[in-house]
């Protein structure tokens, strides 16, 4: 679906109408594919030791940095590919395109008083 430009709202509500819940159990919501998107393993490409661990009870830290490129390991090959490179390109272009646009642009709805006005 992010091949053919559908909105990350688009697949979401497509998702949670035909029930698909996240590794969680819980509902799509705009933030569950971002590290779905990321993740190498689609490519068919294994990651070793890609994140920091807080050491208390192995939880994951997602607020530490991770790791340089060089301190993991990577196989390639190492799952079944369920992405040609071509379509992983792309999402990943598309994902850099819109990355540091604020929400407004991105969404291409532009309202006047955009960045004059707040919230009390």
């Amino acid at each position: 679906m992010c091949g053919n430009n559908h909105s990350y709202k688009d697949i979401m509500d497509y998702l949670n109408s035909k029930g698909y819940k996240t590794k969680t159990g819980k509902n799509f919501t705009r933030n569950s594919f971002f590290e779905i998107l990321r993740n190498e393993k689609y490519i068919g490409t294994y990651v070793y030791s890609k994140e920091d661990y807080d050491g208390f009870a192995k939880k994951r830290n997602y607020h530490r940095k991770k790791k340089d490129k060089k301190d993991m390991i990577y196989i390639e090959n190492g799952v079944p590919a369920i992405l040609d490179q071509a379509t992983w390109d792309k999402a990943q272009l598309r994902i850099e395109k819109y990355k540091h646009l604020p929400r407004n642009i991105a969404n291409s709805h532009y309202y006047i008083l955009t960045g004059l006005l707040f919230c009390a």
